[in-house]
């Protein structure tokens, strides 16, 4: 782990994460893992070193239904975003309250992440667990 959280690839290595070890471990109570670390602080290299490891779940989600690409959204990661879409990341995720990244892209004014998202062809009519999808959440904000 500590070599992920400080972006230690050469620690990394040296303790068999590319090849042997178990990288799908929970790290808190919350259910966050390594690649989901990864993701938020934008570590691309780490990324990359973490996808030579055959074990790795790229579509694990933590306890609230997040995973790799939802946090990486979160935290505007853009190069991070485009990297697992390549790989074949669920971009469905949705956290707890049904809220999938464009929600939430929306909901903080992340333009550059809708933007993106767009690009991938993100569905812009899917519904949170309350009813209300992004373009309503725009509207409702005033960013139609």
């Amino acid at each position: 782990m500590y070599a992920v959280e400080n972006n230690d690839g050469e620690q990394f290595v040296v303790l068999g994460g590319p090849m042997q070890a178990d990288l799908n471990f929970h790290v808190s109570e919350d259910g966050v893992f390594l690649l989901l670390i990864a993701s938020a602080k934008g570590f691309i290299d780490m990324i990359h070193l973490m996808f030579q490891n055959k074990s790795l779940d790229m579509n694990k989600t933590d306890n609230y239904g997040v995973n790799a690409f939802w946090i990486a959204c979160f935290y505007e990661k853009l190069d991070v975003m485009r990297l697992l879409v390549q790989r074949g990341i669920d971009i469905s995720a949705k956290n707890q309250n049904g809220s999938n990244v464009l929600h939430i892209a929306v909901k903080k004014n992340s333009v550059e992440v809708v933007k993106e998202l767009l690009r991938f062809n993100f569905p812009v009519d899917e519904p949170k667990n309350n009813g209300v999808n992004a373009v309503g959440i725009a509207a409702y904000k005033g960013n139609v």
